[in-house]
């Protein structure tokens, strides 16, 4: 296949990445299973399945890639998300749903590190400089999400099929696309293919010398584990500040935007004053959460979506900076994801038992107190001014 120019490869990535969402059925996927019947138990296993799915594969997935291609990966994922959402559509009932969240899990599983290492080979040839088109991607992804969450209740409202049929047409129309896409060339040779034990142990003892990226996983992952918890709490901490139920959805469609903002911050304000200065901000809107005060809850609120997607991306930029060897790339991030889903893991059973021994306001103070120190710790051990 012939290699397309800069700017054909650049647009070619962006339709994949604005195609490959969920954004349209995310807000009203618990309305569309509980209109089949689904009870809240029910929608925590199935959760529960995706989960153990994705977990399951994460490391598999990622040796699979390396060895046998990037795209093949990639395109594996889009035929397999695309077809989840087949069994929301033709078996809407308890088994359908969880044989689509078992599928949404390991095709979630075959795009980790798989995605970001085809691109990086692909940026490679052409001299795209990927780095900063992440951060690109990452705002145009934001704000087409935001369009469509916004979207997505209308047209819940016209048919309660149409967001998961248009989830399932853009998924199909991303694996087309992928095929007019080029391979990825580095991969390893099956001379050169080392066995799953043997490069699992040089990737593990090759990311555990990195201490600069140990850092980062541990900063990233306990900010991110612990603002993902209170997420769940916000309508509830909203209501009793006496926000209105029409605000309360005008708040949670802002979300994009102030990730937008997120972004942002990080693109012109990384090594900057204004950048630690939020971060170092951030602990403290857990006390603004339980303060009562709507005025103050908001701020908290924007506290958090914009250093959540500062944590994120700010973690995804540090892996692709640390890959130096592309034939085992894929892997490489497989293994990291692996790492921070075991402590993500080990802090939300921490945070599922500190809730059922504490009231929940000490429980928010604790969440400032752990986030605040390793805030500090963070910045210690970078040594960065001020």
């Amino acid at each position: 296949m012939q290699t397309p120019s800069p700017k054909t490869l650049r647009t070619k990535i962006i339709l994949l990445e604005l195609l490959s969402t969920q954004s349209l059925i995310i807000p009203v996927k618990t309305l569309y299973l509980i209109h089949f019947l689904m009870q809240n138990a029910d929608i925590s296993f199935f959760k529960l399945i995706f989960t153990f799915f994705s977990f399951a594969f994460e490391l598999p997935s990622g040796y699979f890639s390396d060895r046998y291609g990037n795209r093949h990966a990639v395109l594996l994922s889009r035929a397999l998300i695309a077809s989840s959402f087949l069994f929301y559509l033709l078996l809407p009932d308890f088994s359908g749903f969880v044989l689509a969240n078992l599928l949404l899990g390991i095709g979630d599983a075959w795009e980790s590190g798989a995605k970001d290492s085809y691109f990086l080979v692909l940026c490679s040839g052409p001299q795209l400089d990927y780095r900063q088109f992440k951060i690109d991607l990452a705002k145009y992804s934001y704000a087409v999400n935001f369009c469509l969450a916004f979207v997505s209740t209308m047209l819940y409202a016209q048919s309660i099929y149409l967001p998961v049929l248009f989830t399932v047409l853009f998924y199909a129309a991303a694996t087309a696309l992928l095929l007019t896409m080029p391979d990825d060339a580095c991969r390893a040779s099956r001379g050169q293919t080392q066995s799953f034990l043997s490069l699992s142990g040089q990737v593990v003892s090759k990311i555990l010398k990195n201490r600069a990226l140990v850092m980062e996983m541990i900063f990233a992952t306990t900010c991110t584990s612990i603002l993902i918890s209170n997420f769940d709490f916000y309508s509830s901490l909203f209501a009793s500040a006496g926000i209105s139920v029409q605000a309360i959805g005008v708040i949670y469609s802002s979300f994009s935007l102030i990730n937008i903002l997120g972004v942002k911050l990080y693109d012109r304000f990384r090594s900057a004053f204004l950048s630690r200065l939020f971060l170092f901000l951030m602990p403290f809107s857990f006390l603004l959460l339980v303060s009562g005060q709507a005025a103050l809850l908001l701020i908290g609120v924007f506290l958090q979506e914009l250093c959540f997607a500062y944590y994120s991306l700010n973690l995804n930029i540090c892996v692709i900076d640390s890959i130096d060897d592309k034939t085992s790339s894929s892997y490489y991030q497989s293994v990291i994801s692996f790492m921070t889903v075991l402590l993500r893991i080990v802090l939300t059973s921490a945070i599922t038992f500190a809730f059922a021994l504490l009231d929940f306001s000490t429980v928010y103070g604790l969440f400032a107190a752990v986030t605040l120190c390793v805030t500090v710790c963070y910045f210690a051990f970078r040594r960065l001014p001020g």
